[in-house]
């Protein structure tokens, strides 16, 4: 439900989800991925940057091969990581 997959073989699913990179996936609720080959899931999670990853609930993936996990946590280095809450 208001979904919104505009990037080539992107894949929008669930609720107010949107993925606008090409080969983004996003799902969940209120989820952006918007990257080159970017993967958001969960609740409130965004990716940007190429390759990112973000899943769990308000987590935040902006470098390119970053990945969050968990509960409000941040990856903006590139091929950083971040998990675990706050």
């Amino acid at each position: 439900y208001n979904c919104t997959a505009s990037g080539n073989y992107s894949n929008a699913s669930n609720y107010a989800t949107t993925a606008s990179g090409n080969y983004s996936h996003a799902e969940g609720v209120n989820t952006i991925s918007s990257g080159y080959a970017t993967h958001a899931e969960g609740n409130a999670t965004i990716a940007r940057g190429i390759g990112s990853h973000s899943e769990g609930k308000k987590t935040f993936a902006y470098g390119d091969y970053s990945h969050a996990e968990g509960y409000n946590t941040y990856s903006s280095g590139k091929g950083s990581h971040s998990g675990g809450g706050n």
